[in-house]
């Protein structure tokens, strides 16, 4: 391409900088898609770092804030008593908006309601089967939703895998202690032969 004689220089100094060649309208020249590092590997522009590697091995600081995040806090700080003020007589005035975002300040949407209900003591295993049964009786009675009781019905299905866990950790213990072999060690002696 050729470039006209009066803004060579300017060119030139923008070339270096950006890429860009002028010679009427700017245009963006374009490069090979390989780049050279400073150890003189060529790598692909699409990938600027190498596998398992980035230009920040430690990643995001805990608790780091995006710039928009920080612009916001910084026009806001101060202001935040006026512009409540504003949005209470918005609302009082009418605005169902600003009443709806009033009223969810509030008053804040319940997640869950709080459930009555008398669960039967759960101590052994033997005491799951009537803690579903007194669940499945309330769905019965209408004082428990099948939501509900699925949520309920899963907390027992921990307490039994627990337990279960718990004993079978207990039983373990026992007979490693009559001098037996770790369930692992029979596990892999029996898998040898095999």
């Amino acid at each position: 391409m050729t470039q006209k004689p009066e803004d060579s220089g300017a060119a030139e100094e923008s070339q270096s900088k950006v890429g860009v060649q002028s010679a009427g309208p700017v245009r963006l020249r374009l490069r090979s898609g390989l780049d050279d590092d400073e150890k003189g590997v060529r790598r692909t522009r699409g990938r600027p770092f190498r596998r398992g590697q980035s230009g920040n091995p430690a990643g995001r600081p805990k608790g780091s804030k995006n710039a928009t995040t920080l612009a916001a806090e910084a026009l806001l700080h101060g202001e935040a008593e006026a512009l409540t003020r504003i949005v209470v007589e918005m609302a009082l005035g009418g605005d169902k908006f600003a009443l709806a975002l009033c009223l969810d300040r509030i008053l804040p949407r319940a997640r869950d309601r709080i459930v009555t209900f008398s669960l039967p003591p759960l101590v052994t295993l033997e005491d799951a089967p009537k803690a579903i049964a007194a669940i499945m009786a309330a769905v019965a009675g209408g004082r428990l939703t099948p939501a509900e009781a699925d949520q309920l019905g899963r907390l027992v299905d921990g307490f039994v895998r627990a337990t279960t866990a718990a004993n079978l950790e207990r039983r373990e213990q026992e007979r490693c202690e009559k001098g037996a072999r770790p369930f692992v060690v029979r596990l892999a002696s029996g898998l040898e032969k095999l």
